[in-house]
């Protein structure tokens, strides 16, 4: 007997003889989606600028080397030589630390960028997947019709527990942002691991999910 069942858009549930199959959606708002869309537009231009003025900072020191060069030749003067030297050497030192500060900025850059454009993408294209056939446990984070299959033997994997979550903890509330993809509400003990699934679900959705998870192994742990 076949059934297909589905919880507030974000849950679509398949059973039939030797397979079930669970296919988690998203959380999705168009407005939200569109704020993180322009988000992530501010946050590339700020980028962009970070990047140009690297390079504007980097080309100064073949400045610096024409400078020396400048100095070594016209000016005669030990004394004025020795100023002209150690100001040289405050503009090198401003330029290096300016060339850090830099690389600092762009480092923290590209770790949000490429986090929130993995969020923005998997919002608004993808989904999990989790299927039970033949003995194994497959899950695969899909987005575009791509994702890695993780394969999990259904003998040693334990039962679906429900990870709860404190909507008045500021880090847990952090980990359930829509920019984020973190939060997960399912786990399995698989051997000596923790594999965690279900991004962001409600408590409802969490135990209907732990449940025909659950059952499905069960099932087909015995045929």
């Amino acid at each position: 007997m076949k059934t297909s069942t589905s919880t507030q858009h974000r849950l679509n549930k398949l059973s039939e003889q030797g397979l079930f199959s669970l296919v988690i959606f998203p959380l999705r708002s168009s407005s939200k989606l569109t704020f993180l869309f322009l988000w992530i537009l501010l946050w590339t231009f700020c980028g962009m600028v970070f990047i140009v003025c690297w390079f504007n900072y980097s080309s100064g020191m073949d400045y610096a080397k024409i400078e020396l060069a400048a100095i070594e030749q016209k000016i005669k003067d030990p004394l004025q030589k020795k100023n002209a030297l150690e100001q040289l050497k405050r503009k090198i030192e401003q330029n290096r630390n300016q060339r850090l500060f830099l690389l600092v900025a762009i480092g923290f850059w590209t770790y949000y960028e490429l986090k929130v454009l993995r969020a923005y993408f998997f919002r608004k294209f993808g989904y999990e997947k989790i299927w039970i056939k033949n003995g194994y446990l497959f899950y695969r984070r899909d987005v575009f019709g791509k994702g890695k299959v993780k394969k999990f033997e259904l003998d040693f994997i334990s039962s679906i527990e429900v990870i709860e979550f404190n909507d008045q903890n500021f880090f847990e509330s952090m980990n359930r942002s829509f920019w984020s993809l973190s939060g997960e509400n399912l786990q399995f003990n698989y051997h000596s691991k923790v594999m965690r699934f279900g991004i962001q679900l409600d408590k409802k959705e969490m135990k209907e999910a732990a449940e025909f998870l659950n059952r499905g192994i069960m099932e087909l742990k015995k045929n």
